[in-house]
């Protein structure tokens, strides 16, 4: 296996193998850059001491253009922040975690651990070994729905600071694909938006530790050494519209929609910790997931699905017959920082 794939592979025994808090706590962080992120652009770097782990944004890793506004940075740093609460649960670590901490100007998040006094054996069905097995399945789905009893545990993840809601009606559905669609089209339209994409597109081949090969996309190896030109000049999205469309429409048995009440970067590192549980809930399950953003401005898709929150993303989720490789990871080396 190539290193840019190595993150995927965990020895979960190493953590007890550890003699000091400082690299017990490094280990988790093994987890932790298993998250999503838009582009594969890993955003994120890590700083650990005896006590805490904190989570900062890497600006070489932002995208100026596609995440402006940081939306999607932080929703990313949120999912590697949720994690890391899993895995320190597993290993019978209580956490307390300090948003934005004042003595931190640049972290997202710093959490403080100690031992849990009344250790407890954990299940094999524990959510921490979803995290590896995690990946956006952008293939089609069976027409098969997802049983209720898992569908109302994934309503109920909703808060009073984060809401989701699942949609499963054929015409809101079509409304909401054709309401992405466009603003995908809007979106391809923009070179500057094509220009960044494109440095992040890579091909199957690739040794390279971030961005998106293109078997992510259902790529072949020949197409996806010429997928970042083609993205680079032309709108693809117009020639994939239809395939795009069907994804969507036909192909996806429930759309999720994550809001939150609030528009800030605390609500978009909260809506990205709910992201982590409600994917890694599916994953236990053998649910596939696949991550859409929703547009700035949303107003249409409030109406459909009736809220007063800030809708922040869509999942795609079902069943799939074909499961895709993951995408590659920087190791944790190498997003640590002093």
């Amino acid at each position: 296996m190539h290193k840019n794939y190595q993150a995927w592979e965990i020895n979960y025994q190493e953590f007890y193998e550890k003699d000091k808090r400082v690299d017990k706590l490094a280990f988790l962080l093994h987890f932790a850059v298993l998250a999503p992120s838009s582009h594969n652009s890993q955003p994120w770097k890590f700083r650990v001491d005896e006590n805490q782990i904190a989570v900062l944004p890497n600006p070489e890793r932002l995208l100026d253009v596609a995440d402006h506004d940081r939306r999607f940075l932080y929703i990313a740093l949120g999912f590697a922040l949720e994690n890391i609460l899993i895995a320190a649960d597993y290993y019978n670590l209580e956490t307390q975690v300090e948003y934005f901490p004042a003595n931190m100007q640049s972290a997202a998040a710093k959490v403080s651990f100690k031992e849990n006094p009344d250790p407890s054996q954990k299940s094999q069905k524990h959510l921490i070994f979803a995290i590896p097995q995690r990946r956006s399945n952008r293939n089609k789905y069976t027409q098969q729905m997802p049983n209720e009893e898992f569908l109302d545990q994934i309503k109920n993840s909703s808060t009073a600071e984060v809401e989701v809601t699942l949609v499963t009606e054929r015409a809101n559905k079509e409304k909401i694909a054709d309401m992405l669609m466009q603003a995908r089209l809007r979106a391809f339209d923009n070179k500057d938006f094509r220009a960044e994409l494109a440095n992040y597109k890579r091909n199957n081949l690739t040794r390279s530790s971030f961005g998106m090969p293109g078997f992510t996309m259902g790529f072949s190896t020949p197409l996806s050494l010429v997928a970042p030109f083609l993205i680079r000049h032309v709108n693809v999205m117009k020639l994939i519209k239809k395939r795009e469309e069907e994804l969507l429409k036909k192909y996806t048995p429930v759309l999720a929609i994550i809001s939150t009440k609030e528009d800030s970067n605390l609500a978009a590192l909260k809506a990205g910790q709910t992201l982590a549980r409600v994917t890694l809930e599916a994953e236990r399950q053998k649910v596939q997931t696949a991550m859409s953003a929703v547009p700035l401005n949303p107003k249409e898709l409030r109406g459909i699905i009736h809220t007063t929150f800030r809708p922040q993303l869509l999942l795609r989720m079902g069943y799939a017959n074909q499961i895709p490789k993951h995408s590659p990871r920087f190791t944790v080396s190498e997003v640590l920082t002093s």
